[in-house]
């Protein structure tokens, strides 16, 4: 069943492989900050992006031969004043145009897809943008989710998974599945411990937890 060519295809018209996933989490997270988001990171595992829905901050990627939704989103830009705005308001539990742009994606990306169950990946205020607007069925996996009001980011998605770095200040607070070991020093401020790479020769950040956890 893997290595076949399949007949569907992306919109820029290239042929996906209906192959066993390699997408690590790591490949995910990191792929949500480009200022261009790369439309072919994942056409090797079958996943192409839908340009017409992904924006600079969320993106789409579609595996048409299983019916998986993949949506990444972005965390803080830290020299964007509307992201440290959607910081600011996210702390007191007042939801943003950040809130409302994946959440509107989300919507439309489930409809054009006929897909019930989308998977969001998310670092730092992506994990808590997506733990906010996903569904009952969706499933949330993200690293270093920034602070928040709990009443305000609880999820309604039965599927939540919270990987937090030991030494990350911006993620004290919030609820984690799994604490891993630090490669970065404690440092106060938002860069200890919190940047994806310390994430990215970890066994979280791998392509089988990203894999087992949304079922790829």
């Amino acid at each position: 069943m893997y290595d076949i060519t399949i007949d569907l295809l992306p919109e820029n018209g290239s042929k996906l492989i209906e192959r066993k996933p390699t997408i690590s989490f790591y490949e995910a997270l990191k792929n949500s900050y480009k200022d261009t988001p790369d439309s072919n990171a994942f056409i090797k595992n079958g996943y192409f992006m839908d340009n017409d829905l992904s924006t600079r901050n969320t993106q789409v990627y579609v595996r048409p031969s299983r019916k998986k939704l993949l949506v990444t989103t972005a965390g803080t830009r830290a020299f964007e004043g509307h992201d440290v705005i959607t910081d600011v308001k996210s702390l007191f539990g007042i939801p943003s145009a950040r809130y409302k742009e994946t959440e509107s994606i989300l919507e439309k990306a489930k409809k054009k897809y006929g897909i019930k169950r989308a998977h969001l990946v998310g670092h730092s205020l992506g994990y808590m943008i997506n733990n906010k607007v996903a569904s009952k069925e969706d499933e949330v996996i993200g690293y270093n989710g920034a602070w928040g009001i709990p009443t305000f980011h609880k999820s309604k998605s039965k599927r939540v998974t919270h990987i937090r770095d030991e030494n990350d200040v911006m993620s004290w607070f919030t609820k984690s599945s799994k604490v891993i070991k630090s490669t970065d020093p404690f440092r106060l401020g938002n860069k200890g411990g919190h940047l994806l790479t310390n994430l990215k020769n970890n066994s979280y950040g791998n392509t089988d937890v990203f894999r087992i956890h949304n079922e790829l």
